[in-house]
């Protein structure tokens, strides 16, 4: 709307909402929030000076165009230019996309969850992305009762929120990411045997599931070198010390947050407090400790 009335002498903020069309009630409240300048007449009324409409005009324009008052504020007090102000909205609206967009895969896993056969069907489905035909169907089968939870038989709500966790994590690119890291560890591009690194690995899992279970800690020894053999043979290479420190320098998905959330809410909902995580970070901390 364009105002074409001049004022040239006080005026009245019921003049001012005529004139701009904008509630008498929010340009109190833009005066409030320091939007506006505004006097007090001797009857005590806000009264307003002749740069009032072109000011107002301009918060209602901004406004409209999606910026907060906060960055209207700057903009009119010269602490931003409008091209800082709008960047700046920019990277707060998508934070808040990035927010809404989390509530709402949780909410998603929430659903999901109610259903157990769904919410199973979930994670095997996340597991066999990430193996894609690297295993028989033998051992994957094997796999999916060490790594996938039976959905809880309670229906209470905290079994429910661990297993939406669950899904949720599964959803995550991120997390696929960071799982594949851990299974493939370092130039996946060179395995040319993936069967034989998985078939390796499980037997190494195997031979330190005893210690693991029993709190020993990690020492070099069988387990450990078949978990480095499994991974040389898969990439035509041999156990040697510098394979050895590329396996541990590609390492950091066994420290990953969300790793390690995953096999906790696991340990939650089965009740099993040894894991193929946990048995992972072992082998894991016992090879590096043999190199230290």
């Amino acid at each position: 709307m364009e105002v074409q009335d001049t004022v040239t002498h006080d005026t009245t903020i019921g003049e001012l909402s005529r004139l701009c069309g904008v509630p008498v009630r929010t340009i109190r409240y833009y005066c409030d929030e320091g939007l506006l300048e505004a006097r007090r007449s001797s009857g005590g009324h806000r009264v307003f000076d002749d740069t009032a409409v072109e000011s107002l005009i301009l918060v209602r324009r901004l406004r409209a165009v999606g910026l907060g008052l906060n960055a209207i504020g700057d903009i009119l007090s010269g602490r931003l230019s409008i091209g800082e102000a709008v960047d700046a909205e920019q990277c707060a609206l998508d934070a808040e996309w990035g927010d809404l967009a989390r509530r709402r895969a949780s909410l998603d896993a929430l659903s999901t969850a109610q259903d157990g056969y769904r919410a199973h069907a979930v994670l095997v489905g996340f597991w066999q992305r990430l193996f894609a035909g690297a295993t028989s169907t033998e051992v994957f089968d094997r796999f999916i009762e060490m790594t996938v939870p039976q959905p809880p038989s309670q229906t209470g709500p905290a079994h429910v929120v661990a297993y939406a966790e669950l899904v949720a994590l599964a959803r995550q690119p991120a997390f696929a990411i960071a799982m594949a890291r851990q299974l493939w560890r370092f130039e996946p591009s060179r395995i040319s045997d993936r069967r034989g690194l998985v078939t390796g690995v499980a037997e190494a899992c195997d031979m330190a599931l005893l210690p693991v279970q029993s709190g020993e800690p990690p020492p070099a020894g069988p387990a450990v070198d078949r978990f480095v053999d499994a991974h040389a043979k898969a990439r035509r290479d041999a156990d040697s010390p510098p394979f050895r420190h590329a396996l541990i320098a590609n390492a950091g998905a066994d420290t990953d947050p969300a790793i390690r959330r995953y096999w906790d809410l696991f340990s939650e909902i089965g009740g099993e407090t040894t894991t193929v995580g946990s048995t992972q970070r072992w082998l894991y901390d016992g090879l590096r400790l043999a190199a230290a």
